[in-house]
């Protein structure tokens, strides 16, 4: 903290010789200027200078929100692809787990949580299927 104080003012005291220096050389120095020389300096209109910044700023805040969007696309297509390519990786080094379970009468029995999980499958299908009916989708 101290270090970047004293930096700061290191270099505020740069800045203020720098200044003083020509200034001290502006005022010594002989110039020969005509009395009724005018600078042709024109100051905008503050209206002008809003309308400006303002399409500046749209137009640069167009180009940034199209440019995090593109951002946003091409990394998670890059992720989906990586995370195919991982997902496969893991399945084939880990041996698969079998969902099913053989009674000793040969009879295939599926683990409840799976049975639970396609009745609701089931049931959101026939929901879906009667609003479609009803608003006359299909």
């Amino acid at each position: 903290m101290y270090i970047s104080l004293i930096l700061f003012f290191i270099a505020l005291g740069g800045i203020a010789i720098m200044l003083a220096r020509k200034i001290f050389i502006l005022k010594h120095a002989n110039i020969n200027t005509p009395k009724n020389l005018e600078l042709e300096f024109e100051v905008p209109d503050l209206d002008e200078v809003k309308e400006f910044a303002n399409k500046k700023i749209k137009r640069y805040g167009y180009i940034a929100l199209v440019s995090a969007v593109r951002l946003y696309i091409i990394g998670g297509s890059f992720v989906k692809n990586k995370s195919k390519v991982i997902v496969t990786k893991i399945k084939s080094k880990l041996p698969g787990k079998k969902i099913t379970k053989i009674d000793i009468n040969g009879n295939v029995e599926t683990s409840p949580f799976i049975k639970t999980i396609t009745e609701y499958k089931q049931k959101i299908k026939k929901i879906k299927h009667k609003i479609k009916k009803e608003e006359g989708i299909e």
